[in-house]
């Protein structure tokens, strides 16, 4: 097991124990630590010694080859497994208790929740949602839909149950009776959706294929808030500690944190063309430093584009200010760029918003003709050549935290 120690590194305070080759579950329980394993040693639970060290709290469960889950219900601790699709309750001391049998060919429990003084479980490999009767036995509350496998996570969220699944990289949410209902369906070609939280009244999932972290728009689809970072191609688990997401990831094992960057004006929730970076300035001619830039070169014809959403993230006190659009455009044999932006604040609506072009860098400059904070703004470009187009964004981006 690893501890992180604030700033860029892990720091080991476990070793591995009894030969299990995977922690695939920790929870705090009567303000200690707890993992659950998997090895050829079948299901383990372990418990942090607070230093240096892993003990053994319960037997194994041959059968069980995984712990996938724990939850704490009523005081006591609860565990799914892999390789039996059981629920197993904690004695406090030493062993397992049989508390729900594998039910209708489901042998992995991959997530525990509670919800309304119940305890439900995802349930692989159809996909389903399970509710435990509270005595000895699992009840089915859900069918498979849209031929989705696997429930990675589950979270409560305003009084609802949802969970992200595979291979369709989708949302559910439960109706509360007998069904799931996607909300929000495949997004740029991340085909499993792992890790999901919920941070500041909003869902959030992270990805597998790329390693992105996606934001639900609460309707209806999912929304791109940040890109792969470090060849990482999967984000296993998200946790919000300190009003920040964390992720752990596959390939290195890596710690990435997720949150707004430097205070500034901009941020970006990208929609279907996922542009590199938006930079922003404020009239005395101090520029924002950009972190984790993305590079992009896009081709735009002579069509309008969506940039996505645009939400302020100010820093500044002033009441007002002018704020500018960085645009890097390829220019014409006169060394003019031909680039347009029209903008829609929720009030007014700029049709046609002029840039000046610098010669040195050919970077196109658009001025704001508004005052951007505290609102919604939509922006769409063209350019009436066909062109190369960086666009410079700030906003939520992971940062590598280790290795």
């Amino acid at each position: 097991m690893f501890e992180w120690n604030g700033t860029n590194a892990w720091t080991q305070v476990a070793p591995q124990f009894n030969g299990q080759y995977a922690i695939t579950a920790l929870t705090v329980f009567n303000d200690k630590l707890y993992g659950g394993s998997s090895g050829n040693l079948g299901a383990q639970l372990f418990e942090w010694n607070g230093v240096d060290a892993w003990t053994l709290a319960s037997e194994s469960l041959y059968y069980a080859t995984y712990l996938y889950a724990l939850v704490v219900f009523n005081g006591e601790l609860y565990g799914g497994t892999g390789g039996s699709g059981s629920l197993f309750k904690w004695n406090g001391t030493n062993a397992w208790l049989l508390m729900a049998p594998e039910l209708n060919n489901q042998n992995c429990i991959l997530s525990l929740v509670v919800f309304n003084n119940k305890i439900y479980g995802s349930a692989y490999p159809s996909g389903l949602l399970y509710e435990w009767n509270g005595i000895d036995s699992w009840v089915q509350v859900s069918s498979q839909l849209n031929n989705q496998e696997i429930i990675n996570s589950l979270v409560v969220f305003n009084n609802k149950i949802y969970g992200v699944t595979g291979p369709g990289g989708c949302l559910f949410e439960w109706d509360g009776i007998d069904s799931w209902i996607q909300v929000a369906s495949l997004l740029n070609y991340q085909y499993y959706v792992f890790g999901l939280v919920a941070f500041n009244n909003k869902l959030y999932g992270s990805t597998s294929d790329s390693g992105m972290l996606f934001e639900w728009n609460g309707i209806d689809a999912w929304i791109q808030v940040a890109h792969q970072l470090n060849s990482q191609i999967c984000v296993n688990r998200l946790l919000v500690f300190n009003n920040k997401i964390y992720g752990g990831t596959a390939l290195n094992g890596c710690l990435f944190e997720c949150g707004p960057q430097e205070a500034g004006p901009l941020t970006i929730l990208f929609s279907d063309i996922n542009f590199s970076e938006i930079r922003a300035a404020k009239s005395e001619g101090a520029t924002n430093s950009i972190q984790n830039a993305l590079e992009w070169n896009g081709t735009i014809d002579n069509n309008w584009y969506n940039l996505g959403d645009i939400l302020t993230d100010v820093s500044y006190t002033e009441s007002t200010g002018t704020y500018f659009l960085y645009i890097t455009a390829s220019y014409d044999e006169a060394g003019y760029n031909h680039v347009n932006l029209r903008v829609n604040d929720g009030e007014n609506y700029y049709p046609n918003i002029d840039g000046w072009t610098c010669p040195s860098t050919g970077t196109v400059i658009f001025t704001l003709p508004f005052d951007i904070k505290n609102k919604t703004v939509n922006m769409e470009i063209k350019s009436l050549l066909s062109t190369s187009v960086d666009l410079k964004y700030r906003g939520y981006g992971l940062n590598h935290i280790h290795p």
